[in-house]
């Protein structure tokens, strides 16, 4: 399966958020392009964000690499809607 990711190509890697509760790193993966594109819009309009690009890549891919790096990740569906806080 193929999901939308943000990436900062400054940075080199992964956009993710911090979860408050256990300050894990989360990776969002967006089943929906445009649902990525308008968080991206979100980060950039919250100034959080200015560099960062929507990439398509494979949801197992994604889940491989978080492991890896010790990241959780989170899926976002089409019925879903989260913004940057």
């Amino acid at each position: 399966m193929m999901v939308y990711i943000l990436v900062s190509e400054k940075k080199g890697g992964v956009y993710a958020t911090v979860n408050n509760v256990t300050n894990a790193k989360v990776v969002q993966m967006f089943t929906v392009e445009d649902d990525a594109e308008r968080f991206r819009l979100l980060l950039e309009a919250d100034e959080k964000e200015q560099d960062l690009q929507v990439q398509c890549t494979e949801k197992e891919t994604v889940i491989n690499n978080c492991k890896v790096f010790g990241y959780s990740f989170s899926i976002i569906d089409s019925d879903e809607f989260i913004i940057p806080t």
